[in-house]
């Protein structure tokens, strides 16, 4: 079930599906395949996949599914404050989940990452993360949550900082690109 306002289209670039229309989904990378079970799953073997939604948002959330036995690193979270790109990652930050880690928030210029806080932590099958960014001027405070519990905030005051609202979007990096394991999306919502 996805919620928004928009459906999956087909992305012209690869065979995966990209959420937001068709004309923008060669402008932000996405091998993010649907399958029967209405579940997204990385088809990507490479660095992760993302797609962003058609319409801008500053608090997002994913629900996430774990499947099978874990494999690798796979990544799972959620992007904010993304602008158009025709490389791998827009611009924009991402707070995200990584398997044997924990939990990461990131500022991202030009596919370029800057941590900017992470600390340890778990992700169940079904948990639900939440990602929002407030503030507009010298401080940008960014705050993770699991099952509506923060579990990671941060702010940024660089000078390379991301002041304005921009479209909401989904991370998912699956090791080996297999649709029987690691982590899948079942739903994304963006208010």
């Amino acid at each position: 079930t996805f919620a928004g306002s928009g459906l999956l289209s087909v992305n012209p670039a690869d065979t995966g599906q990209s959420w937001g229309a068709a004309s923008e989904n060669t402008d932000y990378s996405s091998k993010l395949s649907l399958l029967g079970t209405g579940y997204l799953y990385s088809s990507d073997t490479g660095g992760g996949a993302d797609t962003s939604a058609s319409y801008n948002s500053d608090d997002a959330s994913v629900t996430v599914h774990v499947l099978g036995t874990i494999s690798g690193s796979p990544e799972v979270g959620v992007d904010l404050r993304v602008t158009n790109s025709s490389v791998n990652y827009a611009n924009g930050y991402m707070g995200r989940f990584v398997y044997g880690t924990g939990w990461q928030v990131y500022r991202v210029t030009t596919n370029t990452y800057v941590l900017l806080s992470g600390v340890t932590g778990t992700l169940a099958d079904a948990d639900v993360i939440r990602f929002t960014a407030s503030g507009t001027g010298a401080t940008i405070t960014l705050v993770v949550y699991q099952n509506g519990t923060p579990v990671l905030t941060t702010t940024d005051t660089a000078a390379g900082r991301w002041t304005a609202i921009g479209r909401a979007g989904m991370h998912l990096y699956n090791p080996g690109g297999l649709s029987t394991t690691n982590f899948q999306i079942d739903k994304f919502i963006a208010v």
